[in-house]
């Protein structure tokens, strides 16, 4: 029985040693109250202008929805640069988006809205997403 609270006590010392912080979280040894925050101040910033009603299943409103939960969409009042957009381009269809002087812009930093980004990828045979076909797909009649 000796040993047994021997060990015990070193256990419980090495455990208070390593793990003393989080002993006393668990615990709530030594904390104290935080101080009442502040209410948040109330947002200002004028929200990101939306095109048109967008069909939810169409490639331009998957783009977009995508495109919407970037901070960068909303700073910059609904515009993104031709880089950006070709990332959320290359998300929605697998594949890179072209150079910005490919689809008609001079500088890939120019900001664009998605109706701009849209009319100028369907102008040149871009805009629209195919299904891939699969060898799984096609045994299957899909």
């Amino acid at each position: 029985m000796k040993d047994f609270l021997k060990y015990a006590l070193i256990g419980g010392g090495l455990a208070w040693l390593f793990f003393s912080d989080q002993i006393k979280a668990a615990l709530a040894i030594g904390a104290t109250a935080a101080p009442p925050a502040s209410p948040a101040p109330a947002d200002t910033t004028t929200p990101a202008p939306q095109p048109a009603a967008l069909d939810t299943t169409s490639a331009k409103a998957r783009l977009l929805a995508a495109a919407s939960k970037d901070p960068a969409y909303t700073a910059g009042q609904g515009t993104l640069n031709i880089w950006q957009w070709n990332y959320y381009y290359s998300q929605i269809r697998g594949v890179p988006g072209p150079d910005a002087t490919a689809i008609g812009f001079a500088d890939g930093a120019t900001r664009v809205t998605v109706d701009e980004y849209w009319a100028a990828m369907t102008g040149h045979g871009l805009g629209a997403i195919r299904r891939r076909r699969t060898h799984a797909g096609s045994a299957w009649g899909f």
